[in-house]
């Protein structure tokens, strides 16, 4: 998961770099930021993949179709709708 590999280069941000620097304030900032930051990368593809299992019709979408689809229709902000529930 992107939220896990972002952890550690969070926690040297926050100037988590040794035991006697490192405390649960900062940990859990880092541990926050990493969420947030894998949040916004994973949100569009969570939308493109619920709204290609919602699909009606003939076959299976495909996910250029759908990405254009939604692009065209709502605009950038159609890739982070429901954000603020993960963020």
């Amino acid at each position: 998961s992107l939220r896990l590999g972002l952890y550690e280069p969070c926690k040297v941000a926050f100037g988590c770099t040794s035991p006697e620097t490192t405390t649960f304030a900062k940990k859990f900032a880092a541990g926050s930021a990493a969420g947030a930051l894998g949040s916004l990368a994973g949100n569009p593809f969570d939308v493109l993949k619920t709204k290609m299992m919602a699909s009606e019709g003939k076959g299976a979408p495909s996910i250029t179709g759908t990405a254009k689809e939604l692009l065209k229709n709502q605009g950038i902000a159609g890739f982070y709708r429901g954000i603020d529930s993960n963020v």
